[in-house]
């Protein structure tokens, strides 16, 4: 999962903003793509890769490793080890994690980035099939489950995933299911951005803006900021070096998305 820094570096060498001396730097892309390479060195022969151990064939490691190398292969516009890309996806095409929302999200839109890099309806149809499970899984209360229950944190990965994947397709129908998981989410945060996190099933205190950001809910982005000034919530900082790679993903994302909205400028 290191190699989702593939994506962070492409994200910072497609997009020239404000104090970016990354943009355009040939370096970035040299060890942007050096990422998708180690990763696709990595990969098992079953298209599968391990989080922990050795032959686990994680779906967590494989959704969001492959949704990331995707993601950096679209924007940076290469096909670098495309081969091991269809191997991933033919992997997530025949295996689903129910109990995890967030995991079938990411699986989600990495399917779909396979397809807009192939063009193989294949993968097309695996992404519908994904996205029919998803959103299956949401409760009347309208969060996804992890575990059996709701968490904060898992929730807005879930909502950041979704929200890339509608920002793609303009799918209607899982608008609805991202606004009702954002009405979800929005009652539980505190305005200084922090929500009480001892009753949810897996115990997050982090938040994920980017799907708020990209839904053009900006009340949970605000009260976010507000804890952000005080230093009062968890940040990319506050993360070790696994946790905070994602995270600061989504915190670019979210400035990119924010900034490029003509009604925030």
């Amino acid at each position: 999962r290191f190699q989702e820094s593939s994506f962070l570096l492409a994200l910072l060498y497609c997009n020239n903003f404000d104090s970016n001396i990354f943009y355009k730097n040939q370096s970035l892309f040299k060890w942007a793509e050096g990422g998708i390479k180690y990763w696709a060195e990595i990969q098992r022969k079953n298209g599968s890769f391990d989080e922990v151990y050795p032959f686990e064939n994680s779906f967590v490691a494989t959704a969001f490793s492959t949704c990331a190398i995707t993601e950096s292969m679209l924007a940076m516009n290469t096909e670098c080890c495309l081969e091991n890309v269809v191997k991933a996806g033919k992997w997530l095409s025949r295996n689903d994690n129910f109990i995890v929302a967030n995991q079938m999200a990411g699986a989600l839109l990495a399917l779909y980035n396979i397809f807009l890099l192939t063009e193989d309806e294949r993968f097309l149809m695996a992404a519908n099939d994904k996205l029919k499970n998803l959103l299956a899984l949401q409760t009347i209360e309208g969060f996804f489950p992890e575990y059996g229950g709701y968490d904060i944190g898992y929730l807005s990965i879930t909502i950041s995933y979704m929200a890339a994947y509608y920002k793609k397709t303009q799918k209607h129908n899982i608008y609805d299911s991202i606004i009702r998981a954002i009405d979800f989410i929005e009652g539980k945060i505190q305005d200084d951005g922090s929500h009480d996190y001892t009753q949810t099933s897996r115990g997050t205190q982090y938040l994920y803006p980017y799907g708020f950001t990209a839904m053009n809910r900006i009340n949970v982005l605000e009260k976010q900021l507000n804890g952000l000034e005080k230093n009062s919530i968890i940040n990319p900082s506050w993360m070790d070096d696994r946790f905070c790679i994602p995270l600061t993903i989504d915190y670019l994302q979210t400035y990119l998305e924010y900034s490029n909205d003509d009604d925030n400028n």
